[in-house]
């Protein structure tokens, strides 16, 4: 990489005193989101007067590539947008600075592969994985013809953006799937115990229960099949603290456990159906 780029290095710190509410942009790892900048994201700014003089080294200008030398995660890197003239990092950023500005979509494209990633011997301790700029200088990185560089940056990022429409369709349709689940639990389990599911974290709803509790001891920890052999029919709230899916501890992935065991057995394996008292399950 020092053969294309001579002038590699990372950013540094300056003292407090130094930020100002406007000046030279200041960026920090948190400022390259989604492998592009976004200085909207707590945005710093450093005096001008010490960006000059001070942190001179790692004056940025548009077109110039960083990439995080700090983690977890590694892999973050950006081109410095022309939003402004010049920029400045942090030490936990390296900077490429090509001798042809035209390879800059192609140095920028090889570390989004993270092919690099695999033949560096990492370095850091209590749970951080660093690279150091003495690497990043030797970081091996294939050179094609110019036309090569550009057709393949053009297929990435036709690729990217395909992906990245995919990954919103995945979201809403997620999104949607909970909603579902949180209806048909809301209708299973009734209102009064009313267990709302969603980012891996479980609240309930405090009401004064309007139905009596079934719970046999003897029954717990078993398939939903083998309790309602037992019990017979079962509300739905009672099946799910009896049966093997249930853990006090982490209710939100219990639930979520029950909800797909009794779905298979009520749509696939025909056993189990829902009774003509609402919230209710029983053996068909």
């Amino acid at each position: 990489m020092q053969d294309l780029c001579p002038n590699i290095s990372s950013g540094s710190t300056p003292p407090r005193n130094e930020f100002k509410n406007e000046g030279i942009p200041y960026l920090k790892v948190y400022n390259i989101r989604n492998q592009k900048i976004d200085f909207k994201y707590k945005s710093q700014f450093v005096n001008n007067e010490y960006h000059l003089t001070k942190l001179k080294r790692s004056v940025l200008h548009p077109g110039d590539i960083v990439m995080n030398i700090v983690g977890p995660p590694l892999g973050k890197t950006a081109i410095i947008p022309d939003s402004f003239d010049e920029w400045n990092c942090n030490q936990a950023i390296v900077f490429f600075k090509p001798l042809v500005r035209e390879i800059n979509q192609w140095i920028y494209t090889f570390l989004l592969s993270e092919d690099y990633l695999k033949r560096i011997v990492l370095v850091g301790s209590a749970g951080q994985d660093n690279i150091s700029v003495t690497k990043s200088k030797n970081i091996e990185i294939p050179l094609p013809p110019i036309e090569e560089q550009k057709e393949i940056a053009n297929i990435l990022n036709k690729s990217l953006a395909m992906c990245n429409v995919l990954e919103e369709e995945i979201m809403v349709s997620k999104a949607n799937t909970e909603k579902l689940m949180q209806s048909i639990l809301i209708k299973l389990l009734g209102k009064e115990n009313n267990v709302l599911v969603g980012n891996n974290s479980t609240k309930k709803e405090t009401k004064k229960t309007l139905r009596k509790i079934k719970y046999n001891s003897k029954t717990v920890n078993m398939k939903l099949v083998d309790i309602l052999k037992v019990n017979g029919k079962l509300h739905a709230e009672d099946l799910w603290k009896m049966s093997e899916h249930y853990n006090e501890a982490n209710e939100g992935e219990s639930i979520d456990q029950f909800y797909a065991e009794l779905k298979k057995q009520i749509e696939h394996e025909k056993k189990i159906k829902e009774s003509s008292d609402k919230g209710y399950l029983e053996l068909i």
